[in-house]
């Protein structure tokens, strides 16, 4: 479905005049070329993704623009490994090479119980491309740690409406 952005005129804006706000933060005015705010409605729609088997593979979170909301992982080894994010397609990551957006240490369990991590942003993270993640030994590396770990991301792309004057 598409959304056709209508100006105080009823003209269709096939570009908008200008754009006033913050993004990232959900804050947005559309202008029209005459000055009028239109509202602009961002409708959030959370995703999420589970996988049980975390290792150094470039996984895909999200495959466009997203905010990352939280994030919980679950290591089982009894030594620390990291989660690492990628602000690109995982197609294009190399791991180890490619640098991370963000890095975070995964305690290590006892080798009877496994430890958690849990990360709640407020604001949720912005990543412009897409979110890739990949669990290695270190917090550029590569290595795979000895067993997987559980990846759970819970995330938003957001969609904006205008509201069409005279509906």
């Amino acid at each position: 479905m598409t959304n056709l952005l209508r100006d105080s005129f009823g003209d269709v804006n096939h570009k908008l005049d200008y754009m006033v706000g913050n993004k990232q933060h959900g804050q947005l005015v559309q202008i029209d070329r005459s000055n009028q705010p239109i509202p602009v409605f961002i409708e959030i729609d959370n995703e999420s993704v589970f996988d049980s088997d975390g290792d150094n593979t470039a996984q895909a979170g999200s495959t466009s623009e997203s905010f990352l909301e939280s994030i919980h992982v679950v290591n089982s080894n009894t030594a620390e490994v990291y989660l690492q994010l990628f602000d690109r397609a995982a197609g294009s990551v190399t791991v180890g090479t490619t640098a991370p957006k963000q890095s975070y240490l995964i305690p290590s369990g006892d080798g009877v119980s496994s430890a958690g991590f849990d990360r709640v942003f407020n604001p949720p993270l912005h990543f412009n491309t897409a979110i890739s993640y990949a669990c290695t030994t270190t917090a550029t590396g590569s290595t795979d740690p000895t067993t997987g770990l559980t990846v759970n991301l819970i995330y938003h792309r957001p969609k904006l409406h205008s509201q069409v004057p005279g509906t």
